[in-house]
């Protein structure tokens, strides 16, 4: 069989070259509609109890991950000229397009009584530029008394404050959010400079962003690293730019249609995919390592181009095609683990690993045929000695030295085995950057002061029309959320209950003493001031509808929680379950804890489930390939 393939690619030739031209032109122009991911990295199945309790929560409260956090810290920002600079970045980044809302200390509001309507009617705190630091010093003793917002978006502790800027849920996984994370990173880096400030930037959004492009440029930087070092590993061994050349041309065309694949299948490039180019230049290489090598080798000992190369496709093509699928094999593994991510990186690199071998097995016999008889010093490498010298000392090691090799083979074994037991599984959501990187030193800045940008959600379906306007209900809430909050790691809560405890301090002309929960006379005096069903009525209505659906029978309640390792996220989800099931009856309540960062503790664990099942499978699968292509359980 394999004559018969080195006599049809000899004869063929020039025909295989045309069909390779024409699929590498079309595989480019698959490659040029390939993009990078912008969505958050999916590794559970859409099956997956926590995939669709995070699925139906963004269906009842829309998305929770679109919001950009803009901080500051600095002495000078109770002052006229500050706040009014920062009032106008406000102003300026909800002028953006894609932007749908900014909150911060310069647009918030408070809530005042009207008793002629029976509402709640939202007053700007600040109404024009501050003229003198005593208005300033007044506007800082009224937010001292607006607890509704204290760690929120300003913490008077530490001078600190940020801007909340909501992006349309729409654009945030497109790659239209480019542009709009960049016209707000411009729109501050403007009032940097005209301040003299230093403004720190995190959220999902703009982490998700600039990883996606920290990815892209190493992707790069990677492909030219490797085609660079592989390039100079060749011409070291072969001597010969001759030689060396069509191998990398091989490699380029290789790389060209593992991208282009992704095109045709309408994959985007990932942190897995990614790699895919880089691991093709490598097995490319190999291939066109072992092929070059038997040629020459060949060629030396008989001096007959044409049976150098036929020996060379009957030879090292089956050996080459076991090496190959294997190694496809093994990465085939992967398909089986219904996480998206681990899947697309199985089916790309299998394919590819099996295209780039036919490729290899191809392009290297044709080229070489075209070309002139290898030189004496292009044969050089075949004489050299320290090469020669080291592996007679292997030989002689595997000959006569069996009792030493199976001796080390056993205790570098039990050293494995005693380092898995020491492997533990540590992901943060954001662990893939140095801690000095200022995407890592903000997200820390956030961290110190709201206790992280990190979505953690809960939702609570009181299974009732209004059930969350019951005060019984809204005790247990209260309960709940202020016992969640002791954890340092997580953020102020915000819900509708803060939103009521704020609305009984607005009852009472603002005094703070009364942001607390009605009681049940309160209540009645307040009934008509407070949300109705169908929506909300007066009082923080753009907020409270993001917290509530139409029939008031499900609330949720949102925190934010530092950057926790997978394992740290599963026990703060654990210890509030518990919480939640002391405190909420089950069979009348349903509870709910989602948010990216659930969803990413919940996809880690099962990504590392997934791993040992795919190296299992592909352990087991190439075992069999070897048994039947050997004819031997042994081998």
């Amino acid at each position: 069989m394999w004559r018969k393939i080195a006599n049809f690619v000899l004869r063929q030739r020039l025909w295989i070259v045309i069909l390779i031209s024409i699929i590498t032109v079309f595989m480019g122009y698959m490659a040029s509609k390939v993009s990078m991911s912008y969505d958050f990295a999916q590794m559970l199945p859409d099956s997956h109890p926590t995939s669709k309790a995070y699925k139906n929560f963004k269906n009842q409260f829309g998305e929770e991950g679109s919001i950009i956090f803009i901080g500051t810290q600095n002495h000078k920002l109770f002052t006229p000229q500050y706040l009014n600079a920062w009032g106008q970045l406000s102003r300026d980044l909800k002028k953006i397009d894609g932007v749908e809302g900014v909150l911060s200390i310069a647009n918030i509001v408070d809530l005042k009584k009207d008793t002629t309507t029976n509402t709640f009617k939202s007053v700007k705190l600040i109404n024009g530029n501050f003229e003198t630091q005593q208005q300033v010093d007044e506007f800082k003793l009224k937010l001292s008394q607006m607890k509704v917002y204290d760690k929120l978006i300003y913490n008077l502790d530490s001078n600190s404050t940020l801007i909340m800027v909501t992006l349309n849920k729409d654009k945030v996984n497109t790659k239209g959010r480019i542009n709009m994370i960049h016209t707000i990173y411009n729109e501050c880096h403007k009032f940097e400079e005209a301040q003299n400030d230093e403004l720190h930037y995190s959220g999902m959004p703009y982490i998700r962003t600039i990883m996606a492009e920290k990815i892209k440029h190493e992707i790069i930087l990677f492909v030219i690293l490797a085609f660079i070092i592989t390039s100079l590993a060749l011409l070291a061994f072969f001597r010969s730019l001759k030689v060396i050349t069509f191998p990398m041309i091989i490699v380029l065309i290789s790389v060209l249609w593992a991208v282009g694949l992704m095109g045709i299948l309408n994959y985007k490039i990932t942190i897995l995919t990614g790699i895919i180019p880089t691991l093709i230049i490598i097995i490319a290489v190999e291939n066109c390592i072992f092929l070059i090598n038997k040629y020459h080798y060949e060629y030396r000992s008989h001096g007959n181009k044409v049976k150098s190369i036929t020996r060379l496709i009957m030879r090292i093509g089956k050996a080459n095609l076991m090496t190959n699928v294997c190694t496809a094999l093994g990465f085939a593994a992967f398909i089986v683990t219904r996480n998206k991510l681990l899947v697309e990186f199985g089916i790309v690199s299998s394919i590819c690993i099996l295209l780039t071998y036919v490729l290899s097995l191809a392009l290297t016999p044709i080229v070489f045929s075209y070309m002139p008889p290898p030189t004496r010093k292009q044969l050089y490498h075949l004489n050299n000695k320290v090469v020669t010298h080291f592996l007679g000392k292997i030989k002689q090691i595997v000959l006569y030295h069996r009792r030493w090799i199976y001796g080390i083979a056993i205790a570098l074994f039990l050293i494995g085995c005693l380092g898995i037991t020491l492997l533990r599984t540590e992901g943060h959501v954001v662990d893939d950057i140095p801690h000095k990187d200022k995407l890592y030193t903000d997200l820390m800045f956030f961290e110190r002061q709201i206790h992280g940008v990190l979505p953690f959600e809960v939702s609570i379906d009181t299974k009732k029309d209004k059930g969350i306007t019951k005060l019984s209900f809204m005790k247990r809430v209260d309960k709940f959320q202020t016992e969640l909050s002791e954890n340092n790691n997580l953020s102020r809560p915000l819900s509708l209950i803060e939103a009521v405890k704020f609305g009984k301090q607005a009852f009472y002309n603002g005094n703070p003493e009364y942001y607390t929960l009605p009681d049940n006379n309160e209540l009645a005096f307040m009934a008509d001031y407070l949300p109705q069903k169908g929506g909300a009525k007066g009082i923080m209505p753009n907020i409270l509808n993001g917290f509530m659906d139409s029939t008031m029978s499900k609330t949720r309640i949102s925190f934010q929680i530092a950057n926790l390792s997978a394992k740290e996220i599963a026990k703060l989800h654990d210890s509030a379950m518990a919480k939640a099931i002391t405190i909420f009856d089950t069979t009348k309540y349903d509870v709910k804890i989602t948010g990216t960062s659930v969803v990413f503790a919940d996809g880690n664990k099962y990504m590392t489930h997934n791993l040992i099942e795919s190296f299992i499978i592909a352990l087991l699968s190439i075992a069999l390939l070897m048994a039947l292509l050997f004819s031997s359980l042994r081998m």
